[in-house]
């Protein structure tokens, strides 16, 4: 059980904090570095960024990552699609549901069903004045679900929890006291005879740091979940810095706001530069967008511009380097793609990966990071004419990078 790191609008400096406090809480100072270093606290935030270091059992550590089998517990507040889909299968609690239903229309008196069926003040409120449980049914689904995932987790060969979490907690007083140990934080929470936590046999543990001045760094892509999304495309030649929602004006007749899909990043993409008679360039991508259920959309490629052709910025200019992304000698590889035709859906509070995608398969590309905002409003001509001259806006401007081998 884990929660997803950004997802949502997710403040994860929240859930690092709370980390930190429960960790330090029940951990002697003297061990406190072993196991509440900073990398363990953000990997606990984003659980599988780090798995390997998030476990700290040898017995259940994997060498691959694709060698873990997974029960992924939901507490009804992220969606596991954005990273698994299709990967894992979701309680069943359909059964739950219909028997519910069944003891209203039965037993209930539809009366009284608020001093019935309601404890909670949020349930009371919904139920106020109602004959069934239509005003309540989502919230019953999530719960139950939740429910259900919970007792998934008590008989896991190895339970890897949030620390910072009400529903770690009760699957590891599920489990027992005996089966502390086959978690990653069940005997840390759970010391009823001592004051602080009895740490595992320091010999069968993994990851410890001994010394606190040498802390390991963060790996990329725990780095990419709390920061921004760091996505490499399949073929290694390109890499996505985030998807964005970008907010403009068209024309004066439209009447409102448009909303496009996009992404920046740097590197190859699948694209085709075409010259008319008059030697003008333009940007072909070969490659389509699909979001949700919107699939195969056509894509819009805006590449930058310099001193010379677009062959040459993109293609031609810097071959010396052994790199497919931008570099000194005015190779220029940063770039915007657009999903112009997308339509971004508000009403979900959890969005499905944006995947690029060219025809053969050979260049794909998925994001299912929070989609960021460009700016905070909308700019036109007329309203920047209107701002105050000594104001300051701040604006994203495309750079390539030089002198990294890697845009990261």
């Amino acid at each position: 059980h884990s929660r997803r790191a950004g997802g949502a609008g997710y403040d994860w400096e929240i859930c690092v904090r709370g980390n930190s406090k429960t960790c330090n809480g029940h951990l002697d100072r003297n061990d406190q570095y072993k196991f509440c270093d900073s990398r363990t606290m953000k990997g606990n935030c984003a659980l599988w960024s780090d798995l390997a270091y998030q476990i700290k059992n040898i017995s259940v550590l994997k060498s691959k990552q694709k060698d873990y089998r997974f029960v992924l517990a939901s507490d009804g507040t992220h969606d596991w699609n954005i990273d698994y889909e299709g990967q894992f299968i979701v309680a069943n609690n359909t059964d739950w549901l219909l028997a519910l239903e069944r003891r209203v229309d039965e037993d209930v008196d539809p009366t009284a069903l608020l001093d019935t069926m309601a404890v909670s003040a949020a349930a009371r409120n919904k139920l106020n004045g109602q004959k069934d449980l239509t005003s309540i049914r989502g919230r019953l689904d999530s719960v139950i679900a939740t429910i259900l995932d919970l007792f998934s987790l008590v008989d896991s060969e190895y339970l890897l929890g949030a620390y910072y979490s009400t529903l770690s907690l009760n699957a590891c007083l599920f489990r027992g006291m005996d089966r502390i140990y086959d978690s990653n934080m069940c005997w840390m929470l759970m010391h009823p005879d001592s004051k602080y936590a009895i740490l595992p046999p320091f010999q069968e543990s993994v990851h410890v740091n001994q010394n606190p001045k040498q802390d390991d760094p963060l790996p990329p892509a725990l780095m990419s979940d709390v920061e921004h999304a760091f996505i490499r495309s399949n073929d290694g030649n390109f890499i996505a810095i985030d998807r964005y929602l970008i907010r403009f004006k068209g024309n004066e007749m439209a009447a409102k706001k448009k909303e496009i899909i996009g992404v920046v990043g740097d590197g190859l993409v699948p694209i085709t530069i075409l010259k008319n008679d008059n030697g003008e360039e333009s940007v072909r991508a070969d490659f389509t967008c699909s979001y949700g259920n919107q699939l195969n959309s056509p894509a819009t490629v805006i590449l930058m511009k310099g001193h010379q052709s677009y062959n040459d910025h993109y293609y031609s200019n810097g071959e010396k380097y052994n790199t497919p992304f931008s570099t000194n000698g005015d190779r220029f590889r940063t770039l915007i793609i657009l999903c112009e035709k997308l339509h971004y859906d508000r009403s979900l509070s959890r969005h499905p990966p944006l995947i690029l995608k060219s025809p053969d398969g050979k260049f794909s590309l998925t994001i299912g990071s929070t989609f960021q905002h460009p700016v905070g409003r909308v700019m036109n001509a007329k309203s920047s004419d209107s701002q105050n001259k000594n104001g300051k806006d701040l604006v994203h401007c495309l750079n390539p990078v030089y002198g990294l081998k890697d845009p990261r």
